[in-house]
């Protein structure tokens, strides 16, 4: 069995990337890919790509806003950065629980408490946070 998730700090992570809940889930499929390419550039690439391609170009942006997000950390260039410890456990959760906030029928597939399933976005119910 996998050690449990620390929801104080999976909230501060959703409440630093302050994404609003509407419209797809896509976002967290980018994300957690984003996340892997960091977890192991030897085996998955690096963040740079020929400049001038506009897919290269997105997926650079894309590790300049998980930078920005303190999922990564990186030395000279972005290109080869590491995921951090949050990073680290933002990528368990989403492979844990998967990219998909919600069901077809509109149930939470997140667990009770976690980002959205509380009834947000982004108040988390004050989680963690001085009354």
């Amino acid at each position: 069995m996998s050690e449990p998730f620390d929801m104080n700090r999976i909230h501060q992570i959703f409440d630093r990337l302050s994404l609003c809940g509407c419209g797809s889930d896509a976002h967290w499929n980018i994300i957690q890919k984003l996340l892997e390419m960091a977890e192991d550039h030897d085996k998955n690439g690096s963040f740079y790509g020929p400049q001038g391609d506009p897919l290269c170009d997105w997926i650079e942006f894309g590790a300049k806003v998980i930078d920005s997000w303190h999922l990564v950390e990186h030395g000279t260039g972005i290109g080869w950065a590491w995921l951090t410890e949050d990073g680290k456990l933002l990528l368990r959760w989403l492979r844990t629980f998967g990219t998909e906030e919600e069901g077809e029928n509109g149930k939470p597939i997140w667990p009770e408490g976690s980002h959205h399933a509380a009834g947000c976005p982004c108040g988390c119910e004050d989680l963690g946070k001085p009354q």
